[in-house]
């Protein structure tokens, strides 16, 4: 019974959190904000790295893997200290685009090197500074896993919008093109949508692209999204 049970914890810690130390001098941490979401809801993923190893002066590169499963952005990157106290913090936002369990993977590489490099490399003048040399260590990660919920159906819109439309002319002869405009704003997923209004054999539509506008921050997403259409 205790093997059991801690294989599920194990296994629960796993999905919403992973914390390791590597040989390499350094530890990482990752972590959601939240252990399951709907299809397009926010979720926030933090990526801390500490450098343990102060002998060494390190670098690190880092970025979550491209999927077709979850649209990232990154929100933040902030670094305390650099060279030999190498700690930095990551933000991103998520919005997952599958139903089920998804994975959220990850891209690090460590970029290793001296301080005799990092003083050559900026010698001279400021038109004149050289490349770091770097051994460069791609660091393999576990994914940490997140549960989605699928939308009910008919769900176009995530989050919480209001439309308001302009018309030029309300009145028109047969085939004469009447120019409007409609704009949805508000908080959520961007309302940037391929079909806005039913198809009909009444009309003929023309549109454009639509412009959107998107402001991202750990709060909230907010967007303003317009349509021009004839």
């Amino acid at each position: 019974m205790k093997n059991s049970l801690g294989k599920k914890i194990v296994s629960i810690f796993i999905f919403f959190s992973i914390s390791l130390l590597y040989g390499q001098g350094f530890t990482s941490s990752a972590m959601l904000d939240k252990e399951s979401a709907y299809i397009k809801e926010p979720v926030i993923l933090t990526f801390d790295i500490n450098q343990t190893d102060r002998s060494k002066v390190m670098f690190f590169d880092f970025t979550l893997t491209e999927s077709e499963a979850y649209e990232f952005h990154r929100l933040d990157a902030k670094e305390v200290d650099s060279y030999q106290k190498a700690k930095i913090h990551y933000t991103y936002l998520i919005y997952p685009l599958k139903s089920g369990v998804i994975d959220i993977g990850f891209k690090l590489t460590q970029k290793v090197t001296t301080t005799e490099n990092v003083a050559y490399s900026f010698s001279g003048d400021r038109d004149n500074v050289k490349g770091i040399t770097t051994t460069d260590t791609p660091i393999k990660l576990e994914p940490l896993k997140l549960r989605v919920k699928a939308l009910p159906e008919g769900t176009q819109v995530v989050g919480a919008f209001t439309l308001t439309h302009q018309i030029k002319n309300h009145e028109a002869n047969a085939y004469e093109p009447i120019p409007f405009s409609v704009e949805i704003k508000g908080t959520g997923y961007p309302p940037v949508l391929e079909t806005l209004l039913a198809p009909t054999d009444a009309y003929t539509l023309f549109k454009e692209d639509p412009q959107a506008n998107v402001l991202r921050n750990v709060q909230r997403t907010y967007s303003t999204v317009l349509y021009h259409l004839v």
